[in-house]
């Protein structure tokens, strides 16, 4: 958590880990409305702490899979304003990118 204009963030980056050892980080479509939820989406989760073992981020990261450059679980595309959330970068560095 890190405080930014007075307020508590519990916000973070998805970012895919490649085999390049470059990062990527996940981004929306730029006609997404801000503040916009990702679909599929689930009630708003508790803060994680990534200090326990088995959190949320544990259990989740698992399902997530970059196919034809966009974010899937399990195997459905995360999606925000209706549009799929895409890994930005080359085809040769996206190949093989994981979530840890």
């Amino acid at each position: 958590p890190r405080e930014m204009h007075g307020v508590l963030s519990q916000g973070g980056l998805l970012v895919a880990y490649c085999q390049d050892s470059s990062r990527l980080v996940v981004t929306p479509s730029c006609t997404a409305p801000l503040g916009d939820l990702v679909k599929p989406s689930a009630p708003p989760w508790p803060a994680v702490d990534l200090d326990l073992a088995e959190n949320a981020w544990e259990r989740c990261r698992m399902t997530l899979a970059i196919q034809d450059g966009k974010v899937v679980a399990q195997g459905t595309p995360l999606a925000v304003g209706g549009e799929p959330c895409r890994l930005l970068g080359s085809a040769e560095s996206v190949a093989g990118a994981v979530f840890r």
